[in-house]
């Protein structure tokens, strides 16, 4: 049986990955610039590792079957996902608690939907292989992401995980609400926004207000009560696709964990190092703040 390896290579300061089949002494591309892929969206060495080990796990279960990404479908990824749960139930970390490994099985199977949109996206793999009428079912829909990375927002697109497992969060009340702001309304306030005379602290810190509300479904005090200790790079870093956080002000006294969307995790954890310490150097040196920042300087994400 070809087993695939993937290698870490360091050097000049900079850290590249490669994927190798040792059986056929190739390099497999197809992971290869996934990974430069994402370096090139500046996450960090050890999101891209996480993200591609997933993803050699998922080539050695084709691999020991003599099948090819090219023949993944929804019959045999539901197999693999399976394959997963079972494996997840019995790991020491999970102590055969079902639910927790499911939803650490629904965070590898969403990267690899991620995975499959890029490669198609990308001319690397069949036409067709995923899609609404591919051979692995999933849309792809507009999401009003930002990043904070730049000082342009971007957006991104988002895709559906129809083999991901239903978990009792997933069906929980809190994420379920009434209404729903429009991806148009999201816009409109980030738009806003911008386009106000506030402060640079202001602008980045409402915006992300109204990211955690929307994508997550907090509510304002509940945001309010986050702080800088439940975002630090390095927990972020270490976390699948979501990471998960527990509002010290909830409805009802409630002490319930919520998972935040790595990407947006990782726009929080930019925005406490950098628009937010920028404020609290103007405010050690004593230059001039405003009452309004000065009265949000706790707000969102505090001490």
């Amino acid at each position: 049986m070809n087993e695939i390896i993937l290698s870490k290579v360091s050097y000049a300061q900079s850290t590249e990955f490669i994927c190798y089949d040792i059986g056929n002494m190739t390099v497999l591309r197809n992971i290869v610039n996934y990974g430069l892929a994402m370096k090139s969206r500046m996450l960090s060495t050890s999101t891209i590792e996480q993200e591609l080990r997933h993803l050699v796990e998922l080539e050695n279960y084709l691999r020991a079957r003599k099948l090819k990404i090219d023949s993944l479908n929804d019959e045999n990824l539901a197999l693999y996902r399976d394959n997963l749960l079972k494996k997840t139930i019995s790991a020491r970390s999970h102590r055969g608690v079902e639910e927790k490994s499911k939803i650490t099985v629904n965070a590898k199977l969403r990267r690899i939907y991620h995975w499959l949109h890029w490669l198609q996206s990308s001319g690397m793999c069949r036409s067709n292989l995923i899609g609404p009428r591919g051979s692995v079912r999933s849309e792809v829909r507009q999401s009003s992401n930002r990043s904070l990375q730049t000082s342009s927002w971007k957006a991104a697109n988002s895709y559906s995980t129809p083999l991901c497992f239903r978990t009792s969060f997933q069906n929980s009340s809190h994420v379920t609400p009434r209404q729903l702001p429009t991806e148009r309304t999201v816009d409109d306030l980030h738009a806003y926004f911008f386009a106000s005379p506030s402060s640079n602290y202001l602008v980045y810190r409402n915006s992300l207000f109204i990211d955690i509300a929307s994508r997550v479904g907090l509510r304002r005090g509940s945001i309010n009560s986050l702080n800088t200790n439940q975002f630090l790079a390095e927990d972020i870093a270490n976390s699948t696709d979501e990471f998960w956080i527990t509002p010290s002000k909830q409805k009802k006294n409630y002490s319930n964990s919520f998972p935040i969307p790595k990407d947006l995790a990782i726009q929080i954890s930019s925005f406490i190092e950098n628009q937010r310490a920028e404020l609290i150097i103007k405010k050690r040196i004593k230059k001039p703040i405003t009452k309004v920042e000065s009265s949000y300087l706790n707000a969102v994400v505090s001490h």
